[in-house]
C-alpha cells in the first residue's frame, strides 16, 4: 500500500536543479563580482529565466570556487562574490541548487532535529495532519491526501528587522521552491497526473512561522529556529500499486 510520506520524501532529492547561467564580470564593484543570467534547467533541458530559490547571503559553488550571493533580482539575475579574480570576464557557469531537507511527524518531534546545528535550511517539512480519502475499487486512484500541508522554509538573520528582509531572502525564494516542487510532484508515476494538474493548490505566506495571532502576528515560533517561508497547501492523488497477475 502506498504511503503519501515516503512518496514525498521519495520526491524531494527530484529537486535539486543544474542550472546553467551566463555570467559577466562587473567592473563597478569593489571586489570579485559577476552577475550570472540564468538560461537553461539543465534537469529539464528546458529554456528558464528563473532565479528559482537563489537568495541574497546564499553560499554558493562558483566553478569550484567559494562564492556568495549579494544580490538577487528575481526571475532575472543574481550577483556572486568570490574570493579571486577569474580569467575570463564573461561565461558560463553550472550552479547546482541543492533540495530542501525534508522532515516531517508531530512539530515537538520534528523541531528535535531542525532545531539542531546540523540542520541548514532551507527545509521542508510535511505536517501530517491530514486525511486520506480511499476511492473505489472502480478507481485508478487509490486514495487522496486531502489538504496536505508542506512548509518550505529558510532562516533569517537576527539583523532582518524589515518585512521586505523577510521576503527577499525568505517568502520569494521558498515560493519558487514550492512551486517547484508542484511540478516535481506531477511528474512522477505514483500521483494520478490528470487529477493533479486540474487541481488548485493555495501557498500563504509565513513570516516568522508560529502560532498566528491575527493582526499581531506570531507569539511563538513553531521551530526553535529563525525560520520563514511559505506553506503549502494541496490535495495529493496517489494512484494504485499494479498488482502481481499470477
Amino acid at each position: 500500500m502506498a504511503n503519501l510520506i515516503d512518496i514525498v520524501k521519495e520526491l524531494i532529492p527530484n529537486m535539486q536543479i543544474g542550472l546553467s547561467c551566463d555570467y559577466v564580470s562587473l567592473p563597478d564593484a569593489d571586489d570579485f563580482t559577476y552577475r550570472c543570467t540564468p538560461k537553461e534547467n539543465l534537469n529539464t533541458n528546458s529554456c528558464t529565466n528563473s532565479t528559482y530559490w537563489v537568495f541574497d547571503c546564499m553560499d554558493i559553488d562558483f566553478n569550484g570556487l567559494t562564492g556568495v550571493v549579494v544580490n538577487v533580482s528575481r526571475n532575472n539575475y543574481f550577483d556572486v562574490k568570490i574570493g579571486t579574480e577569474l580569467n575570463e570576464t564573461e561565461g558560463t557557469v553550472i550552479f547546482q541548487l541543492l533540495p530542501p531537507s525534508f522532515f516531517h511527524g508531530t512539530v515537538p518531534m520534528a523541531n528535535v532535529e531542525i532545531k539542531d546545528d546540523s540542520c541548514i535550511p532551507p527545509i521542508c517539512y510535511l505536517w501530517e495532519i491530514f486525511t486520506s480519502q480511499y476511492q473505489n475499487q472502480f478507481s485508478s486512484i487509490e486514495f487522496i491526501g486531502q489538504r496536505v500541508r508542506l512548509f518550505f522554509l529558510n532562516n533569517y538573520s537576527q539583523d532582518d528587522h524589515l518585512t521586505e528582509d523577510h521576503y527577499t531572502r525568505c517568502i520569494y525564494p521558498m515560493e519558487q521552491m514550492a512551486l517547484y516542487f508542484v511540478e516535481v510532484l506531477r511528474q512522477s508515476n505514483k500521483i494520478e497526473s490528470e487529477f493533479s494538474k486540474s487541481e488548485k493548490f493555495d501557498l500563504i505566506n509565513r513570516v516568522k512561522i508560529g502560532n498566528y495571532k491575527g493582526i499581531n502576528g506570531n507569539d511563538k515560533g513553531l521551530f526553535n529556529k529563525n525560520l520563514s517561508g511559505v506553506e503549502l497547501v494541496l490535495n495529493i492523488p496517489v494512484v494504485k500499486e499494479s498488482s502481481c497477475s499470477c
